[in-house]
């Protein structure tokens, strides 16, 4: 049985999306990319790492 992450740390966003865990953190410190502190890990859950994703433009900071 396969079970489907509903949720990712900023270093699994970053593993999941190929992007660098730096921008996964910044767009976290701007607001951009919501999560939830969770003890002390930040939790960003799967749709809004999509919803962050389709919303982000190419190049952009």
């Amino acid at each position: 049985m396969t079970v489907e992450k509903i949720s990712y740390t900023p270093e699994e966003a970053s593993a999941a999306t190929g992007l660098q865990r730096r921008k996964i953190y910044d767009a976290m410190t701007n607001f951009e990319l919501a999560f939830h502190p969770v003890g002390r890990n930040k939790i960003i859950m799967r749709e809004e790492l999509v919803r962050w994703l389709r919303t982000h433009q190419p190049g952009q900071s």
